[in-house]
């Protein structure tokens, strides 16, 4: 990653502005009108359903921050006192690049809009599951709660006789589908005597 120095006089790079709370939109469309080029990516959350409307809203990616393509010399203060922009990420008082490359990664998840679709995950509270990864791996446990914008899953465990809640990453478990499951609702196995 190359420092604002590195870049030399007239340079165009990638920087993140942080956004007033919930200006992300609002800022977008001011350093628009003044010419910077902005990237925003969204994602598209299963909490974000808008049932009048009948589709999902996307929600910023990294929430309070977007991407700017600035010539730093020319376009600095262009950006930092546009509406809805608080300022740019610095370290040591110096705006720190971004690499084009981390730029290029992110747009090839996004489609035109620049928004990633995940799909929703499949499990709801009281699911059982079992846990494929970690120390727990093998163990039954219960949803508790579903956080897909931290793509974690907390989970209530039977561990050492008493329930005990743990937070995963949403990767590592997979649904638990006894055989004897029906219609989604579990039944004790009987021996027919």
């Amino acid at each position: 990653m190359a420092t604002v120095s590195e870049l030399g006089p007239r340079a165009r790079a990638w920087f993140v502005a942080r956004t007033k709370p919930n200006r992300e939109d609002y800022a977008v469309r001011t350093l628009g009108l003044r010419g910077v080029s902005v990237f925003m990516p969204r994602i598209v959350e299963a909490e974000c359903y808008l049932p009048a409307a009948g589709f999902r809203q996307p929600a910023p990616l990294f929430p309070g921050y977007l991407f700017v393509n600035v010539d730093l010399a020319a376009e600095y203060h262009q950006v930092i006192w546009a509406p809805g922009v608080r300022d740019l990420v610095s370290l040591g008082g110096a705006p720190v690049p971004v690499d084009a490359l981390v730029i290029d990664q992110l747009r090839l998840r996004c489609d035109e809009q620049g928004v990633v679709h995940l799909s929703p995950t499949p499990l709801n509270r009281g699911d059982r599951v079992e846990i494929a990864d970690g120390p727990f791996a093998g163990l039954l446990a219960t949803v508790e709660t579903v956080m897909p914008r931290q793509r974690r899953i907390r989970l209530l465990i039977e561990f050492l006789a008493r329930q005990t809640c743990v937070d995963l990453p949403l990767a590592s478990v997979k649904e638990s589908r006894p055989s004897w499951t029906r219609f989604g609702k579990e039944t004790p196995i009987r021996a027919a005597l």
